[in-house]
């Protein structure tokens, strides 16, 4: 979140009192700032990044930010040619767009694929081609082109031209007292919602358009045992000794170095590591244990201050 390809540094933070700054400039607060508790930064499975605070009394995780308010707005969620849909009651569904039908019926990420044949958007095979009005919709990203018009008619003729090129446009009226047209290649993060200012007119083989069935919104997914397959997908594991890693461990080393003091009353040994007392900034007493060896690979390269962090973990002892 905040990331910029520009910026090659990518250094971030989220402090105890819910302030999170990055390298390039960009900054939140979390609704509960600046109350200071155990904080959580995670990417969840809807693709939604959330700050999760820790409620001590209810002994419970609260969201307390989250990077996209409607839940829609995360992108790749329901694939190609298809639309992200939100019902306060039944929550985020996907549907296909008219002409397409559903590729896998385990996995809405996969999208849809179109019940024509895709070679009839082509010019030269002498399909006539019509235009489907989703009102209050969009399609980010992928556009061909981005052209101001004077009417509907001439953002349909630049479509057309475009030939297979050219999947449907979004139409929407500009400062300028024109139109804006965007010509778009794929149909990709599809979403409606009153809030769009903006129609797109997704291009159709004519005898699809009049013959095709209207989709279906709100249709659950067929999640099966029977009909469930593995999914051929793969995640290369991050580096644990990244930048981030070592600034994460080096302010926890600090903090561990100043609550015990430089490590300097030893209140225990044991074949695991030696335990050393510490107070904490709020006044409690900690128990700090220091590992006697580090994870494979950490004391190689990590200085002097990150080994303490990367080695060391606390323990309330007394409140």
């Amino acid at each position: 979140m905040g990331r910029s390809t520009y910026n090659a540094t990518k250094i971030a933070l989220l402090d105890s009192f819910g302030h999170f700054t990055s390298s390039d400039t960009f900054e939140f607060h979390t609704t509960d700032y600046p109350n200071k508790v155990h904080r959580l930064l995670k990417m969840d499975h809807d693709g939604n990044l959330r700050v999760y605070s820790f409620n001590e009394k209810m002994n419970t995780w609260e969201v307390t930010w989250q990077a996209t308010l409607e839940p829609c707005e995360v992108h790749g969620i329901c694939g190609e040619n298809s639309m992200c849909s939100y019902d306060h009651v039944i929550g985020r569904t996907c549907y296909c767009l008219k002409g397409y039908k559903l590729k896998n019926p385990h996995d809405w990420s996969q999208g849809c694929e179109p019940e024509f044949k895709p070679a009839d958007l082509s010019c030269n095979r002498g399909v006539s081609f019509g235009f489907l009005r989703l009102q209050n919709t969009e399609f980010f990203g992928y556009d061909l082109n981005v052209t101001k018009v004077t009417s509907l008619k001439q953002c349909q003729d630049l479509c057309l031209g475009l030939c297979e090129r050219c999947k449907g446009f979004q139409f929407k009226f500009n400062r300028d007292s024109t139109y804006d047209c965007f010509t778009k290649t794929l149909l990709v993060n599809g979403r409606d919602s009153h809030n769009i200012d903006g129609d797109v007119f997704l291009k159709l083989p004519k005898d699809t358009l009049l013959s095709s069935t209207m989709p279906l919104k709100h249709l659950p997914l067929n999640c099966s045992i029977a009909l469930s397959q593995p999914m051929n997908r793969f995640y290369e594991k991050p580096s644990k000794n990244s930048t981030l890693s070592f600034l994460v461990w080096f302010a926890l080393g600090l903090e561990l170095k100043t609550a015990t003091k430089g490590f300097t009353k030893e209140i225990g040994r044991g074949g695991g590591g030696t335990v050393y007392k510490g107070i904490l900034d709020d006044d409690r007493v900690a128990a700090v244990k220091c590992l006697n060896e580090a994870h494979q690979g950490e004391a190689e390269f990590l200085a002097e201050i990150s080994t303490i962090g990367e080695k060391c973990s606390y323990y309330y002892v007394l409140d």
